[in-house]
Formats: structure tokens, sequence, C-alpha cells
């Protein structure tokens, strides 16, 4: 795939409000511009990607989303492990879960404050009384299988680094959330310095990713098992209110001969379980808005973090 100038995504139109009956498109096929850390990801030809593109905004996989928020891994549970949905539910997706998502946002938010080993129950436990299910995965290699899990602190780091690629990226897609007006570049500036100060304050990182992982089950999350390899080619970033069926994706893209995954941040329904759990707590619209631009933020810091400069970014909406 050609690679585009990250700048370039500010020229990007906002599309009209869509409604839950219009199908999903294609809004924009890009990348994540410089500065990937990863190896993740795989060089196509501009039409091959673009094929891929429109196939993960196929209808057959556009699901309404439960309360049981996954990691945007492509790998699939372990059989004893796995969870049933119900008929025409899948179950929604962000960097390392609900609970890394919550906790990476909040270290964006202010300078200082509570250790890491503090954070983890704190949002594991209000995500259960907000009414989620909040899961933590590992995989083969142990209770550290997640990306998003063991890369929280470099993400945050590496955001910092990469200041002039990620805010116009992160600002782009808060339009398409339609955040916009209460975001700014000068708010999404800030979240990614404060960020990146918290990631270099050592007192603050005192438990291992192993320690994330049980001390979330020890209050309350779930755990699951994920196998398989990484095959992720695109990373999916959907800014409508809907899931993705990741496991009929897989299915439909692996042979004996081949496989291709996405990765898949379904930012539209992350933005609106903010916006519902803002009000649950007498929080305002603001609020919400600046927690779902630092779960933007998040998701694109572990995107460049794992992925190589070959992974095609695809929004959808």
């Amino acid at each position: 795939m050609e690679r585009s100038a990250t700048a370039s995504l500010a020229a990007i139109n906002v599309m009209e409000e869509e409604t839950m009956n219009q199908s999903l498109e294609v809004l924009a096929v890009t990348d994540f511009g410089p500065g990937n850390k990863g190896t993740i990801g795989r060089k196509m030809a501009e039409p091959e990607c673009r094929q891929l593109a429109a196939e993960a905004s196929d209808e057959k996989y556009r699901r309404r989303p439960t309360n049981r928020w996954i990691c945007v891994d492509k790998r699939l549970a372990k059989p004893e492990h796995r969870v049933p949905t119900a008929e025409g539910e899948a179950d929604p997706q962000t960097a390392g879960g609900i609970i890394i998502t919550d906790t990476a946002a909040s270290f964006m938010a202010d300078a200082g404050g509570p250790k890491l080993s503090e954070r983890i129950p704190t949002y594991t436990k209000a995500a259960l009384a907000d009414g989620l299910r909040p899961v933590m995965h590992g995989d083969g290699h142990g209770a550290a299988g997640c990306g998003a899990n063991k890369t929280l602190r470099s993400s945050l780091q590496s955001n910092g680094e990469n200041i002039e690629v990620v805010v116009p990226l992160a600002q782009t897609v808060c339009a398409y959330l339609k955040i916009e007006s209460w975001i700014d570049e000068p708010a999404i500036r800030q979240s990614v310095l404060t960020g990146q100060a918290n990631a270099a304050n050592d007192k603050l990182w005192d438990i291992t990713p192993e320690e994330v992982t049980e001390l979330a089950i020890a209050n309350g999350a779930e755990y699951e098992e994920l196998e398989g390899e990484h095959d992720e080619a695109i990373t999916r970033v959907d800014v409508s209110d809907d899931a993705f069926d990741k496991s009929a994706f897989a299915a439909d893209h692996t042979s004996a001969e081949d496989s291709v995954g996405a990765f898949v941040a379904t930012l539209g329904a992350l933005r609106n379980e903010n916006f519902r759990r803002a009000k649950t707590h007498g929080q305002t619209e603001q609020d919400a808005a600046l927690k779902t631009m630092r779960d933007v933020l998040f998701n694109i810091g572990v995107c460049k973090e794992l992925s190589s400069e070959d992974m095609a970014l695809v929004l959808l909406g």
C-alpha cells in the first residue's frame, strides 16, 4: 500500500450524521504515520488493501454491542474460555479492554496521582458498578499476553515522542466521533504531554503486566486466554454505534494457505458508553468527550507501538 501523509487526514471531510439503519461505509483508508515500533502488519498493494477494507465493512459482520468489553486483538479465545453472545450481538473492543483503556485515559487526565496498582482496582470496580463486564486476556505466554497491557506505559511515552503525528490523527477521529465541539487541538496535545510525563514517573508504575491482570481478576474482571497468531493487516476503527463479529470475519479470512486479520476498535460504542456513564455520575458532556478523546489517543498509541508502518488504518462509519 502506498503510504499517505498523516497531515492530509485533517482535510478529510466529516460525513453527515449517520443513522443506525444506514450501511457502514469506508470513510478513509490510510496509515498511522511514521514512528511505529512494532512488527504486526502486512505490506499490501493499494487495491488489495482497499478490498480488505471493503470486506471489513460488510454488513454481515455488523452487530449490536454487548456490555462485555474485550481487547482489539483479532485472536479468538480458546474454546473453554469462549462466551456465547445473543443473536445479532458481538463484544465491543478497545485496546486492552475497558480496564486498560480507562486506566490509560486516567494517566492522560492529570499529572501524578495514584499508582498503577491503585488505578486497576478502581477502574475494574467502576466498570462493574456501571453495568459493564470488563475482560482481561492472556495467551499461551501467560497472563501478560495482551499487548495493550504490556505497552500501557510505553504507549503513553511514544505518543509524546510522536505528538506531531498523533495529535492530528486523534483530532480527525474525534471529528468523526462528533465530539469536536468539546475538543480542540490544545486539549489533545495537553493530554498527550500529561500522559508522557506520567509515563516518565517511575513511582506510578509499581506492578508488572502479569500483576495488572491478576489484580483486575481479583476485583471482578473476567479472563480469557487467546490463541492463534497475530496476522492483523488492518486496524478497523468503527465510529458507528456498532460492534464487529471478529469470529465470523476470522472464519471467512482463514484458509490452509493464508489468514489475514484486523485489530478492531469500536470507538463509536465506546463514545456512547462514556456519555452514558458520565450522565449516570453527574458529569458533563465535556467530561465524556475528554475521556473519549483520551481513549482515542490510547488506541492510536497501542497500534503504533505494536504495528509496523505497513499497518493500514481503516475508518468506518
